[in-house]
């Protein structure tokens, strides 16, 4: 199009990133992430009772999962009465974001099976989702299949651990 070539387009400047938000945003950053590894520190290695830590453990999840929500200014407001977990049950949400299942965990600490990530969520996966019982797979291996069905019906089998 000749028109739109006598044109250049500029990016827009980002009005929340700059040099005076950026040291803050960094420290308060820094504070959470420091705060939260450090409470899931004191609860995995200090609690040895169970019952106590699963709970505790679970609540620190889903207060992470509110901070996050918090911090994209969203407020999740819930039509209906809200699902409760009960013995050998199961929800199915198939194909589920990131996003999406913050949002679900801020409501209550549910167990997923999920895609096993590389980087930064992947250390996430292994640190803290690991309390809530989640299970993973790889999706290029056909033999995890087999491995997260029986560890399905083993979870469904075994009794409820909260």
């Amino acid at each position: 199009d000749s028109f739109t070539r006598c044109f250049k387009s500029n990016s827009p400047e980002p009005w929340n990133w700059n040099i005076y938000l950026l040291p803050l945003w960094s420290l308060t950053l820094l504070v959470g992430w420091i705060a939260f590894f450090a409470a899931f520190f004191h609860v995995n290695f200090l609690l040895k009772g169970k019952k106590l830590r699963s709970k505790i453990e679970r609540w620190l999840v889903e207060m992470m999962c509110s901070v996050f929500v918090a911090s994209w200014t969203g407020v999740i407001k819930y039509h209906g009465p809200r699902p409760s977990t009960r013995p050998r049950q199961v929800f199915v949400a198939n194909h589920t974001s990131m996003i999406d299942f913050i949002i679900l965990e801020q409501m209550t600490a549910f167990a997923v099976i999920m895609q096993k990530h590389p980087g930064w969520v992947g250390f996430i996966q292994k640190t803290i989702l690991e309390s809530v019982g989640c299970i993973w797979f790889n999706c290029n291996d056909l033999k995890d299949r087999e491995v997260v069905a029986k560890r399905v019906l083993l979870s469904l089998a075994a009794p409820y651990a909260q």
